[in-house]
């Protein structure tokens, strides 16, 4: 049956001087439909399953209700419109042309087995395995303009899974997830300018490790949620928290240009708002902004030194700073005050905390008051040091000295300077 349908589908078959082969596939033809690959096929199932190993699928806009297994070496490519030929290949457009893979809440969603690139798709609506949305059990994987949203985990990873593997997540939106946004077991993952938001777990609302290694870079953590049940008995409730991120088992973490804001943690006798560090575990945050509950602790850990917090910037959505002495921050800025080399305290001079906007204002004291952390660009991409270097995520694009911003300190600068000499704002 499949030598027919080989033979039946050789027109879909079309090759290309970069790719062994591309299969292209459109959702179920609806009525009066034109704009699509001649001959496209109606099933990612099927097309993976006529494809060979290093094969590509492309996916034209659109709803596909399936669940899928990848269980072979391929690059499977959505934001099509369902014209394009192979020279317009990198123009798809996840924005103009969502494509979404929804699982229609019968179970996991997509489930790899074997090494695969995803690129410009939604994965949504996965139900009750580990890893409701994505999936991926021993092998090396590239996830990029990937969205995981909206998939519910009777087990740990709601969004996405990974268990003996190595992931790359480029660019990639896990979203409103339930039992966590991200779980890594006995893996390693790069994840590089992603948000993390507003998924809820039993440890580890965003992200969570056992036994894994993570470098994340210039990413979003915003509004995730730790929440447990007490323990009916006289000992402490669940193990976990980390409204963030929650690390177990000797894993690693490295975090660097990242912000988090308005994190939760509602663990009996366990919290830690941006993260929980635990069984021999280790994170270490670089150039960093937080904005923390003023409730919950911010930071929690099992053994110290487990946790260490350079260059970094840590402000309150109210008065109190819950943050435990004994926490290793140094060359920070610190609202409340923190003993450590380097800190500084008073008002971090944003552009607009109230909205999220945590670029710092020329007068910000921020301003090469850190260290060397070894970080070449800030959250945006941009290079840092200027000078020296800054505290928190964003490096202030120019010399503080730079007054005409024309990247140079000069003699227009000087004469600028001594021309506004003396002058009161308002005045």
């Amino acid at each position: 049956m499949l030598r027919i349908l080989r033979t039946l589908l050789v027109l879909v078959l079309i090759h290309s001087p970069s790719h062994a082969r591309t299969y292209f596939v459109a959702p179920p033809r609806a009525e009066n439909e034109t704009r699509t690959w001649p001959s496209a096929l109606r099933s990612i199932a099927l097309a993976i399953d006529l494809a060979i190993s290093g094969d590509e699928i492309w996916m034209k806009e659109g709803v596909y209700q399936e669940r899928i297994t990848i269980d072979k070496p391929l690059t499977i490519l959505g934001g099509f419109q369902g014209t394009e030929s192979f020279a317009q290949r990198e123009q798809r457009d996840s924005v103009a042309n969502p494509t979404v893979i929804d699982g229609d809440k019968k179970g996991g969603v997509v489930h790899v087995t074997h090494d695969f690139t995803m690129d410009s798709l939604t994965i949504t609506n996965g139900t009750i395995d580990p890893g409701a949305g994505i999936r991926i059990v021993g092998a090396s994987c590239t996830l990029r303009n990937v969205t995981v949203t909206n998939n519910r985990s009777d087990g740990s990873g709601g969004g996405l899974r990974a268990e003996n593997s190595n992931i790359a997540i480029e660019k990639c939106t896990i979203f409103d997830n339930r039992y966590g946004g991200l779980r890594l077991v006995s893996s390693s993952a790069v994840i590089n300018d992603s948000i993390i938001a507003k998924n809820h777990g039993g440890g580890g609302g965003g992200v969570s490790l056992n036994g894994s290694t993570a470098i994340i870079r210039r990413c979003l953590f915003d509004s995730n949620t730790a929440q447990g049940t007490p323990n009916p008995g006289s000992g402490p409730g669940i193990i976990g928290a980390g409204g963030a991120m929650y690390a177990s088992n000797s894993s690693n973490l490295s975090i660097g240009n990242s912000v988090f804001r308005r994190n939760r943690s509602i663990i009996y006798r366990i919290n830690g708002t941006v993260i929980n560090v635990g069984s021999s575990s280790r994170a270490d945050f670089r150039n960093c902004t937080f904005e923390i509950s003023e409730i919950e602790d911010a930071f929690t850990w099992e053994h110290r030194p487990s946790l260490s917090i350079r260059n970094s910037i840590i402000v309150g959505e109210g008065s109190r700073l819950p943050i435990d002495p004994d926490t290793d921050i140094t060359y920070s800025f610190v609202a409340n005050g923190h003993v450590g080399e380097g800190n500084i305290t008073g008002d971090p001079k944003f552009v607009d905390q109230g909205n999220g906007d945590y670029r710092l204002l020329r007068s910000s004291p921020c301003i090469e008051s850190g260290t060397d952390t070894g970080l070449t660009t800030d959250f945006d991409g941009n290079p840092r040091p200027i000078g020296d270097y800054d505290m928190g995520a964003f490096e202030f694009p120019t010399f503080r000295g730079d007054i005409d911003g024309n990247g140079r300190v000069d003699e227009m600068d000087l004469m600028i300077f001594q021309r506004d000499w003396g002058k009161i704002t308002g005045s």
